[in-house]
């Protein structure tokens, strides 16, 4: 009876008003993907290549300096309190636009000189400025655990950097200009779904709010450690690709299958990944240990399917895409392989940040950055395919294993009491006094009671509202 009785649970959940809202949301993440993959592939299309080659280095440089001037939001603030949420969105606007004001000043000082790379600072420079409020954006949306506007950010940027792309190609321009409007399709999308009613960009410039320089550099140092294990994670993502020269005969083979694997890994990363980080994050903001197991292992099992479905794809393409000569069925087991691991990482690879093991997810990034680099400078031919393919699924393994110790020992330290890896910003002790009594809607903090106010009434993004008076000791 009790089997009977989830199974029913179950059914109902899946024909809820909100699972069916989820769906059509991800069904509209996963055209927004059809779009982007258009976008990225539409110079080659029509004959630019060179413009890839000179593009993928500057998109390489924007993707390892966003997560330091975003002070590692997406990881950080999904799981913060009120107030801290609110005060990393502020830090990171400013360090955002700072470094991209920066960047392109140094670009026009350098190009009054003549000098050659100004073209290519300004685009990255603007590339910086549309991701950061990109970012921003998709942090803030998951805070407020609202995957419809998640997606409907990933359409708005999909259809921008379309448009933005046919305009850059049939004007013939260089890389540096298709940056520039990669860049502003981010910074246009971020915005007009930000700057409305409970988005991140809303009354920005009110007198009072801003944060003092002492603040935003608190908030860069909190997130120093999540922000150089985003860094190295992206650095060590690109070395697949950076590995076709030394395939040899495997090259054309290892290019196909890097090139469907990148767009899985974004439809996990992109289109699975918020809605689980929304689940998760609001797990963790319950305390909900067995929640939040839950919700890794469905992802996991959701992520093995579409690495499943990777696999089937990707030998469908190859039986049309002639590459046999220098194809073994060794090598492309070990290819698959290896993409297969990450297609599997995707979706859950924020997820040991957030639950606030930053020491640890700096470790692992750190140690499968460089043994995936020994590999690729050290091996050639199918030693360096095996090589990769053991480094993926080891580091895999570690992950999911780090992640299970991470969310076990959050169990352990604050069983429940709503906290905040955000050191001396909102953070709650759970021995103090002023640890979170169990009141729907109320947290203490720092010896005050806070009103977290849901992102659906009106309120912009849960910002706290301080009672008048002093919390008593309990």
């Amino acid at each position: 009876m009790t089997g009977a009785r989830g199974i029913r649970a179950r059914s109902s959940r899946l024909r809820s008003p909100a699972a069916w809202a989820t769906l059509r949301s991800g069904a509209l993440g996963v055209g927004s993907q059809g779009l982007t993959m258009l976008a990225a592939l539409l110079p080659a299309l029509v004959g630019q290549v060179d413009v890839l080659v000179g593009l993928v280095p500057l998109i390489a440089v924007a993707a390892l300096v966003v997560p330091f001037v975003t002070l590692a939001v997406p990881m950080r603030m999904p799981v913060a309190t009120p107030d801290a949420a609110e005060a990393m969105r502020r830090a990171a606007i400013r360090v955002a636009l700072a470094t991209g004001l920066v960047g392109l000043a140094l670009a026009g000082v350098a190009a009054a000189g003549g000098a050659a790379w100004a073209g290519a600072v300004a685009g990255v420079s603007v590339l910086v400025l549309g991701q950061s409020a990109y970012v921003v954006a998709q942090a803030s949306f998951t805070t407020a655990g609202d995957y419809a506007r998640l997606m409907r950010l990933r359409v708005g940027y999909a259809s921008a950097v379309l448009v933005a792309t046919v305009g850059c190609a049939a004007l013939h321009v260089g890389p540096a200009v298709f940056a520039v409007g990669n860049g502003v399709a981010y910074a246009l999308a971020a915005l007009l779904l930000g700057a409305g009613r409970g988005g991140p960009f809303r009354g920005f410039s009110r007198s009072g709010t801003d944060p003092s320089a002492v603040r935003v550099l608190a908030e860069a140092r909190a997130g120093a450690p999540l922000a150089a294990a985003m860094s190295l994670s992206a650095s060590a993502s690109l070395l697949g690709a950076l590995a076709v020269p030394a395939m040899g005969a495997f090259a054309p083979t290892w290019a196909v299958v890097t090139r469907v694997a990148n767009g899985f890994e974004t439809l996990g990363g992109h289109v699975v990944g918020p809605a689980v980080e929304v689940a998760f994050a609001r797990a963790r903001r319950r305390g909900d240990v067995p929640g939040m197991r839950r919700v890794a292992l469905a992802t996991a099992a959701a992520a093995a399917a579409l690495a499943a479905v990777f696999v089937g794809l990707t030998l469908a393409v190859l039986a049309v895409v002639d590459t046999s000569a220098g194809r073994g069925a060794a090598s492309l087991s070990l290819a698959l392989l290896f993409y297969g691991a990450l297609v599997v990482l995707a979706p859950l690879s924020r997820l040991w940040g957030m639950v606030g093991s930053a020491r640890g997810r700096l470790a692992w990034d750190a140690g499968r950055a460089a043994t995936a680099a020994l590999v690729v400078l050290t091996l050639t031919g199918p030693a360096l395919v095996a090589g990769l393919a053991v480094v993926a699924v080891g580091s895999l393994a570690v992950y999911l294993a780090g992640l299970s110790r991470a969310v076990g020992s959050h169990g352990k330290r604050s069983p429940e009491v709503v906290d905040a890896v955000h050191p001396g910003v909102g953070t709650i002790h759970p021995a103090s006094p002023c640890a979170a009594r169990k009141e729907p809607g109320r947290v203490s903090t720092a010896g005050h009671v806070w009103n977290w106010r849901s992102p659906h009434g009106g309120a912009a993004l849960g910002v706290p509202q301080r009672s008048p008076g002093r919390e008593r000791s309990s």
